[in-house]
């Protein structure tokens, strides 16, 4: 059994200032965007993932790079497909390994049919080298420590069009994706509205298995919205919360998450944001 010394320690921050704004909390998280399921999938979907990643990037939000990810799925696939039933998809495990805060699976649909000679098309465009393209996109954003469900769009488009199909699906997508971007972010928004940012920082971690340990308590407290694996090295990890309540009910809740299961000393000492726990 390990014994936790919890030592918590603030930086005098006026209330009013604890509370942070919505697109301050986005960019307290990082994001992991992937093909449905985690799996690789088709050329269109990537298309839509390289141009949600361009946006994040351009937001200032931190994801993972698509190369990463595909080298730790590489790693992990035979792992998951092995233990295949429990809980944790593929894509949640991939997050996870990478301290994501949310992740965001993306699929395509693309139906492309050329228009017959006699035929109007929706668009009211000649039929000659015309085709009907109907273009689907779904977006679905996770807690990438849970798995709970923060958010889904689907973005649909029927259009009719001539010349280069590539291009212009791609065009279709592009639009698509930064449209369905930005209406999964509006629904992350609402989900840790009024919530605090708070810098946790736990010392005396040992291996990886200390770190999911503690990872789980925090998951499991009440209030927590999400949460990001900042820093990992030597004997410590970071960690960004987003809480919905004051920082001393933060603290309380914490408190009482490591007595359930874990004999702890607690000499409190309250003054701002930042969190240090060590651990014996």
């Amino acid at each position: 059994m390990r014994f936790f010394f919890l030592c918590l320690i603030f930086v005098f921050v006026f209330p009013g200032f604890l509370l942070a704004s919505q697109d301050e909390v986005l960019k307290e998280l990082r994001f992991v965007v992937l093909p449905e399921d985690g799996y690789q999938q088709d050329d269109y979907t990537k298309y839509a993932i390289d141009v949600m990643n361009e946006k994040i990037s351009e937001m200032n939000i931190e994801y993972v790079e698509p190369d990463v990810l595909e080298k730790i799925r590489r790693k992990l696939e035979k792992v998951y497909e092995e233990k295949k039933g429990e809980s944790m998809s593929l894509s949640q495990l991939l997050s996870s390994s990478v301290g994501g805060s949310v992740y965001i699976e993306v699929s395509t649909k693309v139906e492309l049919k050329e228009m017959k000679s006699g035929q109007s098309s929706f668009s009211g465009i000649p039929v000659v080298g015309v085709y009907q393209g109907y273009v689907r996109l779904n977006l679905k954003a996770f807690d990438a420590s849970t798995g709970r469900g923060l958010g889904k769009v689907i973005m649909t488009t029927n259009k009719a069009f001539g010349g280069d199909t590539s291009k212009y699906v791609e065009a279709l997508i592009s639009d698509l994706a930064i449209k369905g971007l930005e209406e999964v972010l509006k629904k992350i928004k609402s989900y840790v509205k009024g919530g605090n940012l708070i810098s946790l920082k736990v010392i005396g971690i040992r291996n990886i298995s200390d770190e999911r340990e503690f990872s789980q308590i925090l998951d499991g407290m009440p209030g927590v919205k999400l949460k990001t694996r900042r820093a990992m090295s030597g004997d410590y990890v970071e960690y960004s919360v987003i809480f919905k309540g004051s920082i001393d009910e933060f603290v309380d809740s914490l408190t009482d998450s490591l007595s359930i299961s874990l004999s702890l000393s607690k000499p409190v000492d309250v003054s701002g944001n930042q969190v240090i726990v060590t651990l014996k």
